[in-house]
C-alpha cells in the first residue's frame, strides 16, 4: 500500500488516543475517509507519552494532522493567518 494509507493509519492511531472534544470537531467524512483509507495492516509506532513532534511520523501524517489543526482546531482567524504563512513558508523551503 502507498505511504498516504500508512499515514492514515498513523492519524486514525493519533485520533484515537485524543480527547472527544477534539474528535467531535472534525467532520464526520473526514473521519470516515480515514477510516476507509487506512492501511489496517501497517503496524502504527506511535508513543502516545511523547510529543509528536519528537517522533518518527511520515511526512503524510505531518502533513494530515497540520490541515486538520488548521481546519477544524484553529481557535481564531489569526491563529489560522499564522499557521498559513508558515505552509506558505515551508512550502517555499521546499522549492
Amino acid at each position: 500500500m502507498d505511504d498516504i494509507n500508512k499515514a492514515y493509519q498513523e492519524v486514525n492511531y493519533i485520533l484515537s488516543k485524543a480527547p472527544e472534544e477534539l474528535k467531535e470537531k472534525i467532520s464526520p467524512k473526514v473521519l470516515n475517509q480515514i477510516d476507509l483509507r487506512r492501511d489496517r495492516n501497517y503496524e502504527v509506532n506511535i508513543d502516545m507519552s511523547k510529543p509528536l513532534g519528537s517522533q518518527n511520523l511520515l511526512d503524510s501524517t505531518k502533513s494530515i494532522l497540520s490541515m486538520m489543526y488548521y481546519d477544524y482546531w484553529c481557535k481564531d482567524e489569526e491563529e489560522k493567518k499564522n499557521l498559513a504563512g508558515k505552509f506558505y513558508l515551508n512550502n517555499d523551503l521546499l522549492k
